[in-house]
């Protein structure tokens, strides 16, 4: 069943952390009834990550403005993208720039999409993310 290219959740919604908290567990639901036997952690974690970095950095945290969250699963592999209606920023010095060190609590976000080995690509303003989050079997549910 994961084999399809349709969109399986698509939500614009307004840059408040409740809200967020809202998509993100809707979004889980759908990935984890779409695909039950996914790793829903790493999605959590990432899909979390990047919403967050939306709706702080893109947005500013101003409730007025949207974030979209698009959804498709593909060959086990979740697409996300997320897009704000911030001004962007200039990925390319992003990706230049050496990592924190692992004990500073912000800037780690780059770091974690490229450990998970999510591919992130912005558009050319860069307010919009692209992403590739492996759904590997969770542990877990190996055997059962």
């Amino acid at each position: 069943m994961t084999d399809a290219k349709a969109d399986i959740y698509r939500r614009s919604f307004n840059s408040t952390y409740d809200e967020l908290e809202t998509v993100l567990r809707e979004a889980l639901a759908v990935i984890a009834k779409w695909s039950p036997r996914s790793n829903l952690f790493t999605a959590e974690l990432i899909l979390r990550e990047s919403l967050v970095n939306a709706l702080k950095h893109g947005n500013g945290g101003d409730p007025h403005k949207h974030v979209e969250l698009v959804l498709r699963v593909e060959n086990h592999i979740l697409h996300a993208q997320i897009s704000d209606e911030g001004a962007g920023f200039n990925w390319q010095n992003l990706l230049k720039k050496n990592f924190p060190p692992s004990e500073q609590e912000h800037g780690r976000g780059l770091l974690l999409l490229r450990e998970y080995g999510c591919n992130p690509c912005w558009n050319e303003r860069g307010n919009c993310l692209s992403l590739k989050v492996p759904l590997e079997a969770d542990p877990a549910s190996k055997g059962s």
